[in-house]
């Protein structure tokens, strides 16, 4: 062998020989969490409602079925309309949200869709409406609207907490803030 071959063929040993055999990095496999979306019929489980008295900030949880109740109304004083009448495993709410951007949405509840709402969400607001082509005869909100959020405390279970109906009123004397705070299961996708 030639010197210039005996060289090279010293290097190439000593490259191959020193260098580590690398193994190619393994690829992560993403994991995703389930999803649950807004749209598909949710049934009422049971329902809070939440008081703070506007003057000495005490704070009071009321249970919308405690007591063996099983009707209850999103408003303190009485139902003045359907939407804010609950019943417990009974109450559905069925949401259709608009697949086009800048455009209503629909609500139904109790799957009465010849009397349906309108459902206006926004990136950050979220709303059941009167529906957008009622006229003040037929509106069933008395023109108002029923801001709400909801959250997902059991994916498995495909159950979601929606709070709703933030209002004032009076009691004993004193002015409260409340909200209601419904627990609601899905039954239903589209």
């Amino acid at each position: 062998m030639s010197l210039k071959k005996t060289l090279l063929f010293l290097i190439a040993v000593l490259l191959f020989s020193t260098c580590k055999k690398v193994d190619p990095p393994v690829q992560k496999t993403q994991t995703t969490e389930p999803t649950i979306t807004l749209s598909g019929e949710w049934v009422l489980r049971s329902g809070m409602m939440y008081f703070t008295n506007s003057e000495n900030g005490q704070k009071i949880k009321y249970s919308h079925f405690g007591g063996g109740r099983t009707t209850s109304s999103l408003r303190y004083d009485a139902i003045l309309y359907n939407i804010e009448k609950l019943i417990q495993d009974t109450t559905t709410w069925s949401f259709y949200p608009s697949k086009v951007a800048g455009s209503y949405g629909v609500f139904v509840l109790n799957n009465d869709s010849l009397h349906s709402y309108g459902l206006n969400i926004t990136t950050d607001f979220w709303s059941i409406i009167e529906n957008p082509t009622a006229t003040s005869a037929t509106m069933q909100m008395g023109g108002s609207a029923r801001p709400f959020s909801a959250s997902i405390t059991d994916y498995t279970n495909k159950i979601g907490v929606f709070h709703i109906q933030n209002g004032t009123c009076s009691i004993g004397g004193y002015n409260y803030e409340y909200f209601s705070e419904l627990t609601m299961q899905k039954i239903k996708e589209w």
